[in-house]
């Protein structure tokens, strides 16, 4: 929240407009960050799971859009304290997500293989 009363201060006339902005950006992540601890937690094959997956998907079109409009509405680099905030705050979530996404990957990977072994198994056993 320091860095929103910093920004805040120094920007004039446009004071509360970029409050919002500010608090939607971070709530943004914050819950993200909320959905990734919960699938996180549950099994892949858990039905669940695709759900988290959505809101996931759904929660990071609407933090690029944000994003975007900040970009769109800094002519003069104004916002330059809030668009690094954002862009730490997008790190930090890229890297507390990558062991999730190489977990499920590997998943992913297992599984094709197995597929691949069950295929070849079918194959041997009609050809017999």
């Amino acid at each position: 929240m320091s860095a929103m009363t910093e920004l805040t201060e120094t920007m004039l006339g446009e004071t509360q407009h970029v409050e919002i902005k500010i608090e939607g950006g971070f709530a943004q992540a914050d819950k993200l960050l909320e959905l990734v601890n919960r699938l996180a937690d549950l099994p892949a094959e858990d039905p669940c799971a695709d759900g988290l997956v959505e809101e996931i998907a759904e929660l990071i079109v609407q933090r690029q859009m944000f994003i975007d409009s900040i970009l769109a509405d800094d002519c003069a680099g104004q916002n330059a304290e809030l668009i690094r905030a954002l862009l730490d705050e997008t790190q930090a979530l890229t890297y507390q997500c990558q062991p999730l996404l190489a977990h499920r990957q590997a998943l992913l990977h297992l599984g094709h293989r197995h597929k691949q072994q069950v295929s070849i198994y079918k194959t041997i056993d009609a050809n017999r």
